[in-house]
């Protein structure tokens, strides 16, 4: 009879040949949650009270946090945009809740919820758990960054402000080290353009050039430059990763 740990390493290679054989995205969903409710037994069994700790404690061959990563990417292979979201808050709530808070992913898994929550158009819940999340880590930078993008450049039609997503990237920019604070320069260069304000947005280019003098060069704008169309969040991603835009290099 296997061992817990040798099954659930059974059941994680049995995922991954799964996603890889070209079986129907259904069945390859269902196998990953079987995993995963067996997993949750394992640490209630156990008593160890994350992902982390179980990972800790264990050498599974695959590390979880990749593990988990992969599933949410299989939940990015649904195609229905709603669809998608629904599952992802079904699952990753209930994956978050096993989380440790210093667990490296924590904070990208909570904001892949709280971007669910806008999609279903649940704007009151999604806007409670970003605030949540800059709460307790003011300077995760890209914690802004998605909060504003549900206002801004990827929110959806009854979502959109401007004033409001340019907003949040200003509270970001009051938070002293504050990380990839020139991302979030950036996206309120971008965001301040389409609302047609723009001399704030010419003074935050100028930020952007004093904060990083030797990079200036991503700043320059050719006179023939022709303008490359705006890649939605759900589109792959131009780096080639195979991976929709907002979840490689957005």
């Amino acid at each position: 009879m296997l061992t817990w740990k040798a099954e659930l390493d059974q059941m994680i290679r049995e995922n991954y040949e799964q996603m890889s054989n070209g079986t129907d995205l259904e069945a390859v969903l269902r196998s990953w949650e079987t995993t995963w409710e067996f997993m949750k037994g394992v640490m209630d069994k156990q008593g160890y009270h994350s992902i982390e700790q179980l990972q800790r404690r264990f050498s599974l061959s695959v590390f979880l946090g990749n593990w988990l990563i992969d599933f949410e990417g299989l939940m990015d292979r649904i195609p229905s945009d709603e669809e998608a979201a629904r599952y992802r808050i079904k699952y990753f709530q209930d994956i978050v809740d096993h989380m440790s808070e210093n667990d490296s992913n924590v904070m990208g898994f909570k904001r892949s919820v709280a971007e669910a929550h806008f999609t279903i158009g649940e704007k009151d819940k999604g806007d409670a758990l970003f605030s949540e999340i800059v709460q307790k880590k003011p300077t995760y930078g890209y914690g802004w960054i998605g909060w504003s993008d549900m206002y801004g450049g990827f929110a959806t039609k009854s979502n959109r402000n401007l004033d409001r997503a340019i907003e949040i990237l200003h509270q970001a920019l009051e938070v002293k080290g504050i990380s990839d604070r020139e991302d979030v320069l950036l996206r309120l260069e971008e965001l301040l353009k389409d609302a047609g304000r723009t001399d704030e947005a010419k003074e935050v280019k100028r930020e952007l050039k004093k904060d990083a003098p030797g990079r200036s060069v991503m700043f320059m704008e050719p006179k023939n430059q022709v303008k490359a169309d705006k890649i939605g969040r759900n589109d792959p991603c131009p780096c080639g990763s195979g991976k929709k835009h907002k979840k490689c290099c957005l």
